[in-house]
């Protein structure tokens, strides 16, 4: 009973160290998550800001406006490209969260059966315990009445014998 208590003391502490690790992993993801959110607003903010700048540039068709435009042309699909990649970044790290907090459930369900099978065992000792106790009690209060028993047999013999 002892050894299944120290066994089941070792996997509760296993437990325990690997639902911290699991944690602060999914604290580090959500921290990612919301640093890719973060660039991805700035990443809107800019596309934004050179799709205006685009609208103007097509207002007034100078061979100059063109060659902005087309710069411009550019950095957008540059940007919508940075964007998809952040969208993308963002979806896997949402999916490893999302397993994170699977793996902190399942650990935080195998601590609390830990802890039940741990009580369990404590209590198990408990009532071993008591009935050890009342076993030598009750061993002790028999060799006590066969040592009554045995006198007064060896008693019995002797007045006998006199007689």
């Amino acid at each position: 009973a002892e050894e299944e208590a120290a066994e089941l003391l070792k996997k509760y502490r296993a437990s325990t160290s690997a639902l911290c690790a699991t944690q602060s992993e999914a604290r580090e993801a959500e921290c990612r998550a919301e640093a890719a959110a973060e660039e991805a607003r700035q990443a809107k903010e800019r596309l934004a800001e050179l799709s205006a700048r685009l609208a103007h540039a097509e207002a007034g068709h100078s061979h100059e406006h063109h060659e902005t435009e087309r710069r411009l042309e550019l950095r957008n699909k540059e940007l919508e490209s940075s964007l998809e990649l952040e969208a993308t970044s963002r979806a896997r790290l949402e999916g490893q969260l999302a397993r994170l907090r699977d793996a902190h459930e399942q650990l935080a369900s195998e601590l609390a059966s830990a802890r039940a099978k741990d009580h369990q065992a404590a209590e198990e000792v408990r009532k071993l315990t008591r009935q050890l106790r009342e076993l030598k009690e009750e061993n002790s209060s028999i060799n006590a009445k066969l040592s009554e028993v045995t006198r007064a047999k060896s008693a019995a013999e002797s007045a006998a014998a006199a007689e």
